[in-house]
Formats: C-alpha cells, sequence, structure tokens
C-alpha cells in the first residue's frame, strides 16, 4: 500500500475485502487497519456503516460495497485457511471446529442484507443517478471448474467459490448469495454490479434471474454484470461456454476497468491495457427512465 499512499492521499477510494485478505490467520483485519479512516469517515455519515456493507458517493455515483466473502469461503478445511472469509465480529465458538457452530453466518447475512436494503432504498436519485454495487465475487460468470482444476495445487484457498446449493436454512454459498442480493439490485434499479476474484476480464448484457432481459444497454432494463478480474493476476482463470447471458469479448488480457459518467444519461466503460493503454472493449450505456429509483421491470 505504501506504493499507492500519495496516490490514495488525494483521491476517493472505497476499499473492499475479498479471500485474500482473509488467509493466515489475517480475518481481513490487516486491510481494515490500512483502510480504518475510510471506513471511520464513512460511520461519522452513516452510522450503521462497516466493513461489510458500506457506501460513498463520487459525483454522479452511489456506490454500495459489500464484504460476501462468507457466502463463498465455506468449504473443507477453510477455518485453517482463510478462516471461512469471516472476520472476528462472527466467532461465536472459537473453540469450535465447525463452522456452522464457530460462525454466525445468520447474524452477518441479516446484517448485510439489512443494510444494503436499507442503503439503496435512501438514495436521492436526482443527486446520484448512478448506482453501482460492488462484491469480490462475481454473481455472473462462465468460470470452468473443471479446466481450472491445476491451480488448486498452488493455492490453498482453490475452494473459495461459493459451492453449495439453496436450502430452507439458508446457508453459505454462491446461490444464497444470488438469492439474497439479485432482488434487491433490481428492486432499486442498480444499474451495474462490479467483481473481481477470477483472474479475467467479462460482462454480462442485463440480466436477471440467469435470464437476458436485453441484448443492447440502450436503456437497460435490468442490472449490467462486469467482472474485472485481470489487472495482474499470477495465473488466469479458463472460461467455460458462454452463457446466453454472456457479452463478447471475454478477455485474459492485463489490464483495469474505467467508468465515464458524463451526466444522468450517458456513461462509458472501457477495459484498458495495462502496458499500453489499449482500449481492449468499450460501451455506451444510456439511461432515459424517468424514475431511476423505480424497480426494473424485471422484478416486477
Amino acid at each position: 500500500m505504501d506504493a499507492y499512499s500519495s496516490f490514495l492521499a488525494h483521491t476517493p477510494w472505497a476499499p473492499g475485502w475479498g479471500n485474500h485478505e482473509y488467509l493466515e490467520e489475517d480475518r481481513g483485519n490487516r486491510l481494515a487497519n490500512i483502510t480504518a479512516g475510510v471506513i471511520a469517515e464513512r460511520r461519522l455519515a452513516d452510522g450503521a456503516a462497516t466493513r461489510w456493507a458500506y457506501s460513498v458517493e463520487i459525483g454522479l455515483l452511489h456506490f454500495l460495497h459489500l464484504d460476501l466473502s462468507p457466502y463463498w469461503c465455506r468449504f473443507s478445511g477453510c477455518i485453517g485457511v482463510d478462516t471461512c472469509g469471516v472476520s472476528d465480529e462472527w466467532v461465536v465458538d472459537a473453540s469450535s471446529d465447525d463452522p456452522t457452530t464457530r460462525y454466525n453466518f445468520t447474524g452477518y447475512r441479516e446484517t448485510v442484507m439489512a443494510y444494503a436494503r436499507a442503503d439503496l432504498a435512501a438514495i436521492d436519485r436526482s443527486k446520484t443517478p448512478w448506482v453501482i454495487a460492488s462484491a469480490h465475487y462475481p454473481l455472473y460468470e462462465t468460470y470452468d471448474d473443471v479446466a481450472n482444476q491445476a491451480r488448486a495445487q498452488n493455492e490453498a484457498d482453490f475452494g473459495a467459490r461459493g459451492r453449495g446449493r439453496l436450502s430452507n436454512d439458508p446457508a453459505p454459498s454462491k446461490a444464497q448469495a444470488i438469492a439474497d442480493f439479485e432482488p434487491l439490485l433490481a428492486e432499486f434499479g442498480v444499474d451495474m454490479f462490479f467483481a473481481g476474484h477470477d483472474h479475467n476480464y467479462e460482462t454480462t448484457w442485463p440480466v436477471y434471474q440467469g435470464k437476458v432481459v436485453q441484448a443492447s444497454y440502450k436503456d437497460p432494463k435490468a442490472p449490467i454484470h462486469i467482472l474485472s478480474g485481470s489487472a495482474g493476476p499470477p495465473e488466469w482463470d479458463k472460461f467455460a461456454a458462454a452463457q446466453t447471458w454472456t457479452r463478447e469479448p471475454r478477455l485474459q488480457v492485463n489490464s483495469y476497468s474505467r467508468l465515464t459518467l458524463f451526466n444522468a444519461s450517458v456513461a462509458l466503460f472501457e477495459q484498458v491495457a495495462n502496458n499500453n493503454g489499449t482500449i481492449v472493449d468499450s460501451f455506451t450505456i444510456t439511461q432515459t427512465r424517468m424514475d431511476r429509483s423505480a424497480p426494473f421491470p424485471c422484478f416486477e
């Protein structure tokens, strides 16, 4: 972080937690210490803000960040690898070797969901017409489970894939995260969901509950999902077959994302190559809905 200190001292930034922040018994505390000032500032403005869920407003943008690590990091042996993506606050029985009794997933889940709903409901879209939600983990991805198994031997937390199924008793899984948060994105007209985790780059058409709503970005009627995890990964994640909601290109190019909000109705997204600044992908979003806070039609 020292290399970024002079830049971050004069630039708005929103830190986010993922599985790497929980490795080696760190439990997310190292990043929490580095970003303590940012989170403390948010708490002064919003007493409910925490490191697991908080928001910032920058110009025309309202940005909501969620730490969804407990949903993704539940796998065999996760306690000794990345504490199952759970921070100290949600440990209820440190002597237990069973994640279901060691951690209070229900309390964490209810806290983050409640914050997300209250935050999105309170946005003044006349001031911040554009809304982005973000987490380290993608809700939509064409990750190839089989082809990427070769990385398992090199990464202790390779199991942080959110595997599991929905059940009547909510338990950590990607499926549960989608069930918990995707409806909120549609209900409150969230424009985009940004994520990383996978070491590649891909985007979706406006999509809801696995179905393409439209194959264009003119007046999107559902959230757009952007997976930008290619800034500098040590190894690439391979893609599986494209889905109906997949938008090409899908890339394995060292690159970062850049979003320009020109006004309340026009935004330009660009994916920029690290080495020479070449634009390797781009698209324009136009949104002319009169009531931006109203649910997308797909939710109704």
